[in-house]
């Protein structure tokens, strides 16, 4: 960009500031800075954050309300505001909620180029925020570094060797590790930052830069309401969501993408043309192991690596860990879920409105379920719940917390076809307590029930049991009882076969072979049940995580 295009971009702010045209004139200050990286410009853009920010903070009392807030701001993409939404996870951070920060931080890091960000992160990355050691604040500061870099502004230098000096001193508020963290990251940092080309301004620049300045300390024009910024890329992606399903507007999007440079519509174009061939599959795999991060956003910390399937582009199938239970709003609300088919949680979770493509939930922890309450989930055909042991009354019927009363009267499962739940559950009663599963707006619809317990320690009456509670389910054609392996039972012809479970991990191979035979057999018996021919595979077999 030349001089004179700065020039021009300084008279664009002008004119979109008096037209009330916030975001587009911060957008013209941006344009500017990015073209020389001049700390003149730089505080313009600063300027212009704090006055077009809003009045007041957000002032929720509760956490979680506090934090839905926030989101849903971060999520709005005013560019303006990443200043003041910086500012704002002050509070969490004090309050040594390092994982929640970190979490809200993932909204932030994907921006470029912005100088507004740089100073207010580099003086949160010096807070007394946590620990490193037995602590999140590690993530925090990762996370912080990364948007100092990404933002490119050269002015972090001098506060960063300020604090870098810092943690070499006597008395400081921070824990000895996160002083050791910062000491090691920092000059990486510097190195990356100082690689930024910094172009001095002419004099009538700086004119134009202070004349601009000088229109952000006086009372500005009324705000005037701004649609969305909509590129072509925008378009056709939103073309893509609308049918996932058609090849000839993802072919569009991947050219569209090739074209701008972007590794993604590399991707598309070999999975369009179908991985079948060894060379094609191993490039799309090396560049989803490269770029997937990227691609996943800030939904990308919780999801498991070996786990992630992509398909034609978008992620389609995975499995998260998310470690903190504060955290699981943030991350399962993230409109990036929208594109998911299949998903497993390994510890907490839950379904959200943003999962409108679901097909497969498996492992829903047992209050994961509220969703349920107000949201349809049309395409999900297969839900595994995962019990919590102390979550309810062990004594009780019916449904006892929100989760499963959500459960036991939604009317937004269409489409469900497979329930499984694990023991906990069920062990909290007899199956009489569980009776309420099969009179749901959805049990008719149900051909799958499956119960994950350790059956070859039930007494022999138990399966008895469950049938009873079970078969006046009209669709019922298979119920499952799981453990080292599978009892599957036909209630309709009342015949009982075993099947090795390939996803649950069992130890010696002699028990899983003779014992469960046995054991079905003998339940089988009691419960006037055939017994029907063992499918049981003896392949060596790859551990599963649980």
């Amino acid at each position: 960009m030349t001089i004179r295009e700065v020039a021009e971009s300084l008279e664009r702010f002008e004119r979109e500031l008096a037209a009330g045209r916030r975001r587009a004139a911060y957008e013209a200050a941006l344009t500017a800075w990015r073209a020389c990286r001049a700390p003149e410009l730089a505080a313009l853009v600063d300027r212009a954050a704090i006055v077009f920010a809003p009045n007041t903070p957000l002032a929720e009392n509760k956490q979680a309300a506090f934090v839905e807030a926030w989101l849903a701001r971060a999520r709005n993409r005013e560019p303006y505001e990443r200043r003041w939404l910086l500012d704002q996870l002050e509070r969490l951070a004090l309050a040594h909620k390092s994982s929640l920060v970190a979490s809200c931080l993932d909204e932030l890091v994907v921006t470029q180029d912005d100088p507004s960000i740089a100073l207010p992160a580099c003086t949160m990355a010096g807070m007394p925020g946590g620990t490193v050691n037995f602590g999140s604040w590690g993530k925090v500061l990762t996370r912080l570094f990364k948007l100092i870099v990404n933002a490119g502004d050269p002015r972090a230098i001098a506060p960063l060797d300020k604090l870098a000096k810092a943690t070499m001193q006597p008395g400081s508020p921070r824990t000895p590790s996160t002083d050791q963290d910062l000491a090691r990251r920092i000059p990486k940092v510097v190195t990356a930052l100082r690689k930024c080309t910094v172009v001095p301004l002419d004099a009538e620049l700086t004119t134009l830069v202070t004349r601009s300045l000088a229109l952000l300390d006086k009372p500005l024009s009324p705000a005037n309401t701004e649609a969305a910024a909509a590129t072509r890329d925008d378009a056709l992606l939103a073309a893509v969501l609308a049918d996932l399903d058609d090849d000839a507007a993802r072919a569009v999007w991947a050219d569209a993408l090739q074209q701008a440079g972007d590794p993604r519509g590399e991707l598309i174009a070999l999975q369009l043309a179908g991985t079948a061939n060894a060379k094609a599959a191993k490039a799309a795999d090396k560049l989803i192991t490269k770029h997937w991060r990227t691609w996943l956003g800030p939904i990308a910390p919780a999801v498991v690596r070996d786990s992630l399937e992509f398909d034609r582009g978008l992620l389609v199938a995975c499995t998260t860990d998310v470690r903190r239970k504060g955290v699981s709003d943030a991350v399962f609300s993230h409109p990036n879920w929208g594109t998911v088919r299949r998903i497993a949680f390994r510890a907490y979770g839950h379904l959200t409105p943003a999962m409108s493509r679901l097909e497969e939930a498996r492992g829903v922890p047992e209050d994961g379920l509220e969703a349920l309450a107000t949201t349809t989930f049309a395409h999900l055909r297969v839900l595994e719940i995962r019990g919590d042991p102390g979550f309810h009354d062990r004594t009780g019927g019916g449904p006892r917390s929100k989760s499963m009363k959500a459960l036991a009267t939604t009317k937004g499962l269409p489409s469900l076809r497979s329930l499984g739940f694990d023991g906990s559950y069920f062990l909290r009663g007899t199956p009489e307590h569980c009776r309420w599963i099969f009179e749901t707006p959805f049990a008719g619809q149900l051909e799958t029930f499956a119960i994950k317990v350790d059956w070859p320690e039930w007494e022999s009456d138990v399966v008895s049991s469950w049938l009873a509670v079970m078969r006046p389910a009209a669709a019922l054609r298979r119920i499952e009882f799981r453990a080292s392996a599978v009892l599957v039972i036909d209630p309709k012809a009342s015949i009982a076969t075993l099947e090795h479970d390939l996803r649950v991990s069992v130890g010696d191979p002699r028990s899983w072979v003779e014992t469960p035979i046995t054991v079905a057999r003998a339940l089988a018996d009691t419960a006037g049940l055939v017994m029907g021919p063992a499918v049981i595979s003896t392949a060596p077999r790859k551990r599963q995580p649980s």
